[in-house]
C-alpha cells in the first residue's frame, strides 16, 4: 500500500463505562477520579475523568495496523493536553503523515484528538520507523496548487445593539472598522435609525437582524451559524421590574431565564464551532455590579439569571482558551436608560452620591472596556467578570 505525505488516518471511540473500568484493571491505575463520580467531584469534575493513555492506545492502533502498519517500530511520540475527557466522551483521533525520511526510513506524524464540538483535547508528534519488509511504502507527491478562496470577512454580532448601551458598543465598534450584525426584537425603527447614522458617520454598512429572545429563533440561528462571527456581545437587557420573592413566579422567572441565559447558550453552540476553526474568538457578556455590591430590593430574578450567566462564562472561559476563544463579563453600575426607568430617581440619586465619581455609569464607560476585549491583545484576560462601577 501506498501512504502519502499529508494523508490523514482517523478513528474514533466513546469512553464509556466498560472501555475505562477495563483499562484501570489492565494499568493498575485505579485512581478514584477515573473511576468514582463523587470522588471525581471532590476534585473539581462533574464526571469521572478518562485516562489519557486510553487515546495513546488508540494512536498505537493506528501504528500497528495502518500507518505505516506491520512491523512498525514506534520511537518516539511527543504529547500536549489541552482538555480533559470524560466519561461517555466520543473521541476521534486524527494522525496525518508530515514527513519522512526515506534515508532512515522514519515517518513523522502529527497525531490530535478531538471530543464533540471539535473541542481539542491532544496535540502532539509521533515518529515511527517502518520495516525494512514492510509492504507499505511511503511517496511524496506534491500537492496540486490550490485555488485562491476568498476568506469570509468576520463580523461582530451584537445582540439587543439598538439600546443605549448597545448603540454605544455599535457605534465604537463601527468607528473602529468593524463589520457588525446589530439584533433587535421590536424597535426596529430605532435600529434602522442607528444603522443611517453609522453609515453616514462612517461608510459602515451594519446588518441588522431580528431576533427575538424570549421566543423560538431557529430559522436565525441557522442563519448564524453560517457567518464568519469571530466576536459576540451578549448586552440584551430586559427592563428591570421589581418584584419581590413573594410575588416572583415561575413564568416571571422562566421570562429571564430564557431572555438571559437559554438565548446565550443557544447563540453560542450556533456560532462557536466557526471560532474554532479560525482559531479565535472573543464571548463578552453583560452583567451587573449588582452581583458583587448591594442589591436593590425586589432583582432576585434578575440576578440570579446574571450569575447563571456568570457561570456560563466561567465554563466557557476553561472549555475554549485552548482554540484561541476567551470568554467575559463586563458588569457595569447603574446606567441611566429607557430598562432602568422603574429604579426611583430617589434611589439613583443616592447611587450617584455614594459613587466616588459622583456620578451614575455612562454607556460609553461601558463601550470603551468591550472594545478592548474584542482585540487580540485581550487574549491573556479570560474568564473574568470585570467591574465599570466608578470605584
Amino acid at each position: 500500500m501506498m501512504i502519502k505525505i499529508g494523508e490523514t488516518f482517523t478513528t474514533s471511540l466513546v469512553l464509556d463505562k466498560k472501555i475505562i473500568t477495563d483499562f484501570s484493571k489492565f494499568s493498575g491505575d485505579i485512581n478514584p477520579i477515573h473511576l468514582d463520580e463523587k470522588e471525581a467531584k471532590k476534585f473539581g469534575f462533574n464526571k469521572p475523568v478518562a485516562h489519557g493513555a486510553i487515546i495513546i492506545s488508540q494512536i498505537s492502533k493506528l501504528i500497528g495496523n495502518e500507518v505505516p502498519g506491520p512491523g512498525a517500530l514506534w520511537l518516539s511520540q511527543d504529547i500536549s493536553w489541552l482538555n480533559p475527557i470524560f466519561i461517555d466522551d466520543k473521541i476521534t483521533l486524527t494522525m496525518k503523515v508530515a514527513h519522512f525520511s526515506k534515508a532512515h526510513r522514519i515517518m513523522t506524524i502529527e497525531t490530535n484528538a478531538y471530543k464533540e464540538n471539535k473541542i481539542h483535547v491532544m496535540k502532539g508528534e509521533a515518529k515511527v520507523q517502518i520495516s525494512k519488509i514492510s509492504s507499505n511504502e511511503v511517496i511524496n507527491i506534491k500537492p496540486k496548487k490550490k485555488l485562491m478562496v476568498q476568506k469570509k470577512e468576520s463580523k461582530i454580532l451584537i445582540v439587543g445593539g439598538n439600546g443605549k448601551l448597545g448603540s454605544s458598543i455599535t457605534e465604537k465598534l463601527s468607528r473602529e472598522g468593524h463589520s457588525i450584525i446589530l439584533t433587535y426584537s421590536r424597535n426596529k425603527k430605532n435600529a434602522l435609525l442607528l444603522k443611517k447614522n453609522i453609515n453616514q458617520k462612517y461608510k459602515k454598512n451594519i446588518e441588522i437582524m431580528k431576533l427575538d429572545l424570549n421566543s423560538n429563533f431557529e430559522n436565525e440561528l441557522t442563519k448564524l451559524s453560517k457567518i464568519n462571527i469571530q466576536v459576540f456581545i451578549h448586552c440584551a437587557m430586559n427592563k428591570i421590574t421589581e418584584i419581590d420573592l413573594k410575588n416572583l413566579d415561575q413564568a416571571t422567572f422562566q421570562k429571564d431565564w430564557e431572555f438571559s441565559c437559554k438565548s446565550t447558550l443557544d447563540i453560542c453552540k450556533a456560532i462557536i464551532p466557526n471560532m474554532i476553526e479560525g482559531k479565535f474568538g472573543r464571548l463578552i457578556f453583560l452583567g451587573t455590579s449588582a452581583m458583587k455590591d448591594d442589591a436593590p430590593k425586589g432583582w432576585s430574578s434578575y440576578l440570579m439569571n446574571k450569575h447563571a450567566l456568570w457561570g456560563l462564562t466561567k465554563s466557557l472561559s476553561q472549555e475554549l482558551a485552548a482554540n484561541g476563544i476567551t470568554s467575559n463579563m463586563v458588569s457595569p453600575s447603574l446606567i441611566l436608560s429607557e430598562l432602568t426607568q422603574d429604579v426611583p430617581q430617589r434611589e439613583r440619586e443616592l447611587m450617584a452620591i455614594k459613587n466616588p465619581l459622583g456620578r451614575l455609569a455612562t454607556p460609553e464607560d461601558v463601550s470603551n472596556i468591550v472594545s478592548f476585549l474584542t482585540k487580540k491583545d485581550s487574549e491573556y484576560i479570560n474568564g473574568q467578570n470585570i467591574f465599570v462601577n466608578g470605584g
